[in-house]
């Protein structure tokens, strides 16, 4: 029910020094929640089809962009496994804004100009 999360520090003044922390993070949805998703450094909404592995990872069925700031479902569904680090945020359910199968979700319209940095 928890996923280990390692956290590696190092101290540049000092070549030889390194620390590693491991957290314990709970995935807490459900199916039919809806989630933001990372892949790939970008961010997409979805919803929650099912829990794997002990709710360490979830599977997912993502909308695509359409246009700047909306959202829809493709015709084929877009489903991915994402471990709990992938799984940004529990939203809510997407805002219809027509009748075309367009959605806003202003949740990742707040956080998407966020940049993720990562270090090697």
């Amino acid at each position: 029910s928890d996923l280990k999360v390692t956290h590696h520090q190092f101290n540049f003044d000092s070549p030889n020094s390194y620390t590693e922390t491991v957290m314990l993070a709970p995935l807490d949805i459900t199916a039919g929640d809806f989630v933001i998703v990372r892949y790939e450094k970008d961010l997409y909404p979805g919803k929650v089809i099912r829990l794997l592995e002990s709710q360490q990872s979830a599977l997912v069925k993502s909308m695509t962009q359409s246009g700047p700031k909306h959202w829809k479902w493709p015709q084929k569904d877009d489903v991915t496994e994402y471990g709990a680090v992938n799984v940004i945020r529990k939203i809510h359910p997407p805002i219809a804004v027509s009748n075309r199968g367009v959605y806003s979700v202003p949740k990742l319209t707040l956080i998407q100009p966020v940049t993720y940095m990562e270090f090697y």
